[in-house]
């Protein structure tokens, strides 16, 4: 079962995450605890590691980009899972 994982707030006052830099591509195999992307918040740069294994099947944003707090960041699942109407 796919797992999407969403932009956390990272500090009190943080509404948007600059996506400074993604570890993983799609299709790639992720483990727990792997470092998935580089995060900015208003106060710091923050790294996002896995609380899942599975493979990266989507990406929210390309790097550079803004998403606000709770936004879709990626989905991790099961190779060649369906993922159609998770994002």
């Amino acid at each position: 079962m796919a797992n999407v994982v969403r932009m956390p707030r990272m500090t009190d006052t943080m509404e948007t995450g600059l996506i400074v830099k993604w570890h993983k591509d799609i299709g790639d195999e992720v483990k727990v605890d792997d470092l998935i992307l580089e995060i900015e918040t208003d106060k710091a740069l923050m790294d996002l590691e896995s609380y899942w294994k599975g493979y990266l099947l989507y990406k929210g944003a390309p790097e550079g980009e803004r998403l606000e707090i709770d936004s879709i960041l990626c989905i991790i699942g099961n190779k060649n899972e369906n993922i159609d109407g998770l994002y």
